[in-house]
């Protein structure tokens, strides 16, 4: 089959100008574009050395979950730059806001969106050590703290020990 180059550039033009502006200002969506384009470099150039070196990014490093934390920390960044540095201000803590009426939700899952609201990665542990009797390890915020639930309890690992573990503390803790 052959292959008209000449479209090609014609084609991701047309490609990347239907993608909103909004989504070309996320840095991920920016690499996948990159990738695109390298691709597409490597085949024009007829060099499969390279075609075969490139390798998609890894499902860990970029997920729903991961993308909304980022975006979640742009936005407390932007946030804060447009308030700047007034001594006026002073900053609230931000409480859990997602209920919703009718709708039945676990204590993880609430915690979850609560993780999510104050920028933090809430995720399964990966490898070794990932359940604790028999519950899934999870790792919470900047410092991936060890924490796992038990009905609506956290136990987080405190100096190699499992302990029961407040919102609040959990909250501080992970940042």
């Amino acid at each position: 089959m052959s292959v008209d180059y000449c479209q090609v550039p014609a084609f991701y033009s047309a490609f990347k100008a239907a993608v909103p502006l909004s989504c070309l200002e996320d840095s991920t969506i920016c690499a996948y574009f990159y990738a695109a384009l390298m691709m597409i470099d490597a085949s024009v150039q007829g060099d499969s050395k390279q075609l075969e070196e490139l390798k998609p990014p890894s499902r860990m490093t970029i997920s729903y979950r991961s993308t909304l934390t980022r975006r979640l920390l742009e936005a407390k960044t932007r946030e804060k730059l447009a308030v700047g540095s007034s001594s006026s201000h002073r900053p609230t803590k931000t409480y859990y806001q997602g209920f919703v009426p009718g709708v039945t939700r676990s204590f993880r899952e609430a915690f979850e969106d609560l993780c999510n609201q104050n920028g933090l990665l809430l995720q399964p542990r990966m490898g070794q050590n990932t359940k604790k009797d028999g519950k899934q390890v999870f790792e919470c915020g900047n410092k991936n703290v060890p924490i796992y639930f038990d009905a609506d309890i956290i136990f987080a690992l405190q100096e190699k020990e499992w302990r029961p573990i407040s919102v609040d503390a959990l909250m501080l803790m992970a940042k």
